[in-house]
């Protein structure tokens, strides 16, 4: 049948214009066997609400909310199911230098779940792991007032997994797309209960507030998506570094310790379904 007929039924979620603007891109999905989920992006990072939905009453109650991504780069989210049931979300990467002819590009496939404590949690879905290159691993170390190359290691494209102890670091962390000058490259830095990704930051959720924090990282070309804390953080960031700063680092103003690290290089993922 055409869709050209519609009936209202209920509203399922509504807000204050001064609290939120408008509430656009709206995705309302099933997220597990108890809970719904619903996406909104409100002119600021969008938000997802996730709560118990009665079909009968058609009646959502939102249980926890949060973000998404703590990014106006990641926008007008959607999600789709996958043949084995894993909901997979994408969203609307912005933020490019104007005059390239386009308007953006999608963010990684995520996948999608809910934890104990009902915070929503985004892992890059595993099929990436089919991308990697050789792997770059770093021993455990410490990390003390320095800034550690990673040798042998030099892309644009690049996925980072790292796990970091600031011992007693008030800032360390990551840096990629490195020249050869000791202040060059984008940061991925660690301060006290705050992440600071590309100059901009955030404060991490008082109650995951752990000793050491997990890092996961995909760069590809201008396009940086990091995810923390097993997922329930994601940041979304586009960046212009030079073209010939590739290289990637561990740093610490004060003692750090690395508890690990990988790195891959990244190949491109295969496209299909396009006509020649």
């Amino acid at each position: 049948e055409e869709l050209t007929e519609w009936e209202f039924l209920t509203v399922l979620l509504s807000s204050p214009k001064y609290e939120r603007g408008f509430l656009e891109c709206p995705n309302f999905v099933p997220l597990d066997d108890d809970n719904w989920i619903l996406f909104v992006s409100p002119y600021h990072p969008v938000e997802y609400y996730v709560g118990e939905f009665e079909l009968e009453e058609l009646r959502f109650t939102p249980k926890r909310k949060g973000r998404v991504d703590h990014s106006i780069d990641f926008y007008a989210s959607n999600t789709f199911p996958a043949p084995d049931g894993r909901r997979i979300l994408l969203g609307w990467v912005g933020g490019f230098k104007k005059g390239r002819q386009w308007n953006g590009c999608l963010s990684l496939p995520r996948e999608i779940e809910p934890a104990e404590d009902g915070m929503l949690i985004q892992r890059p879905v595993r099929e990436l792991k089919t991308l990697r290159g050789r792997a770059h691993s770093v021993a455990a170390r410490e990390i003390r007032s320095e800034i550690y190359r990673v040798p042998g290691l030099q892309s644009a494209t690049v996925e980072v997994y790292a796990r970091i102890r600031p011992v007693s670091a008030g800032h360390c962390g990551l840096r990629v797309r490195m020249g050869a000058g000791e202040s060059s490259g984008v940061e991925i830095a660690l301060e006290p209960e705050t992440l600071i990704v590309a100059g901009m930051k955030l404060q991490l959720p008082a109650e995951i507030q752990r000793d050491s924090v997990d890092l996961h990282l995909f760069l590809d070309n201008s396009v940086l998506e990091l995810f923390v804390l097993e997922g329930r953080v994601a940041v979304t960031k586009t960046i212009y570094p030079p073209d010939d700063d590739l290289e990637v680092g561990i740093f610490a103003d004060g003692h750090a310790r690395v508890e690990e690290f990988t790195a891959w290089p990244l190949a491109s993922a295969p496209v299909s379904g396009f006509p020649s």
